[in-house]
Order: structure tokens, then C-alpha cells, then sequence
């Protein structure tokens, strides 16, 4: 740890060791805050957002009296995704400085953030206000996820049902579970990406920032191989 960074963690068991010997159990629940209200405004807000996008997209749909067309649900559901993405990015990027904050402390002139008020005014006073944004490319990207894991789910599911007459309750469970594995592995990525992103430049001191999503992604690919 002479550069200020943590050992990187090579399994889920040895990351959850390794958090619990340096910063106990509360460290498992490093930035729960943050998480719980970006899930209340998240899941509540994406919710209205979509009802309405289906009311306004049902106006162009031309199988209004069958229920909306399985096109304009995913619209819909894109379009509600992307204006919460922009309109909680700046907590989502507070629970990931939380979540990694104690790799830096001590680490320069790097504060340990006490609350999410103080992680966002630290945040924009440091950094500026865009920095609250940061990783917003590929969290855009990531509301993919959906629209992969329902074309998967329908795909198998017709598939299905070319063999028999009737999907059992087994059968539906297998396709959500591979559709759901399916989007995962496809969007992970975006995902790694958006964290590194948003992750304080403190954390970098030995290596250099990441300019951008391309640039992100090239280094990663670089240092790390594509299981980075």
C-alpha cells in the first residue's frame, strides 16, 4: 500500500475478509445512505415516468385496443430509464465515493465524506458541479440492460413454446434466469466502467485519471485484459 492503493481483491470471499479485518462489518455497508435514497427516487420516479411514456407512446402505437405494441413498452421504459439516470447520477456517484472512500484516507488531502450531504458539497466544491455527473455516459448505456434482458426473455420464451403447447412455472423461471444472465454479462461492462469513472481521483495517484468513457475503456483493456 505504498501507493496509497489496496491490494485489488481477487475473490468475493477475499473481498469480504479483507473489508471486515480493515474496517469491520460497517464497512460492508459503506454508502447504504446514499443507495437507499437512490433507490426510494429511482424505483418511485421510474414508475410515473413510465406510465406516463406509455400513455404518450400508446398515442403512435397502432395496437392501442390489444395494449401497447412490446416496441413502445421498451421505449418507454428507455426513455424513463435515461431521465433518471441523469437526475440520480449525482447520488449514485456519492455511494460509490463511499463505498471506496476508506482506499484513500490518508491519501493526500482526501476527507472521509460523513454524510451525503457533505459527500455532494464536498464533491462541487472540490471538483466542481459537473463532477456529479461523471460516469453518466455509461450509466446511459446500462439502461440497455432492460431491453436485452426482455429480448432474450421473449426470444426463449418463443422458442419455448415452438416445443409445447404450454410453458411451465419451471420453464419460466429458467428463461427469466438466463435472460437476466444474459443482460448482465452483456452491460457489465458499462458497469465497471461507470465505477472507475466515479471514483475519486485520489484512488489514481499511481496510475493516470481516465479521460473519458473511450479512454477508460482502452486502458482497462490495456493494463488489465478483457476479464478487466
Amino acid at each position: 500500500e505504498k501507493s496509497g492503493r489496496s491490494s485489488p481483491f481477487r475473490s468475493l470471499r477475499y473481498a469480504l475478509s479483507s473489508v471486515v479485518q480493515k474496517e469491520g462489518v460497517r464497512g460492508l455497508y459503506q454508502g447504504l445512505s446514499a443507495g437507499m435514497y437512490g433507490s426510494a427516487i429511482a424505483w418511485g420516479g421510474y414508475f410515473w415516468l413510465y406510465e406516463h411514456a406509455k400513455i404518450r407512446w400508446g398515442r403512435f402505437s397502432e395496437s392501442s385496443s390489444e395494449g401497447l405494441a412490446p416496441g413502445y413498452h421498451l421505449l418507454a421504459a428507455a426513455e424513463s430509464g435515461a431521465i433518471l439516470v441523469l437526475l440520480t447520477n449525482p447520488i449514485w456517484l456519492v455511494k460509490t465515493r463511499m463505498q471506496l472512500q476508506q482506499q484513500v484516507a490518508g491519501v493526500g488531502n482526501s476527507r472521509v465524506y460523513r454524510s451525503v450531504g457533505h459527500a455532494l458539497s464536498t464533491i462541487v466544491r472540490e471538483e466542481g458541479v459537473p463532477a456529479l455527473w461523471k460516469g453518466t455516459i455509461p450509466a446511459l448505456l446500462l439502461v440497455s440492460h432492460g431491453a436485452v434482458q426482455f429480448t432474450v426473455y421473449e426470444w426463449l420464451k418463443k422458442q419455448n413454446l415452438l416445443k409445447k403447447d404450454q410453458a411451465s412455472s419451471i420453464d419460466f423461471l429458467a428463461m427469466g434466469a438466463v435472460a437476466k444472465v444474459v443482460a448482465s454479462v452483456s452491460t457489465y461492462p458499462a458497469q465497471v466502467i461507470k465505477a472507475r469513472l466515479q471514483q475519486r481521483d485520489l484512488t489514481l495517484t499511481s496510475g493516470p485519471k481516465y479521460h473519458g468513457v473511450r479512454d477508460c475503456a482502452v486502458r482497462i483493456w490495456k493494463n488489465e485484459g478483457p476479464f478487466g
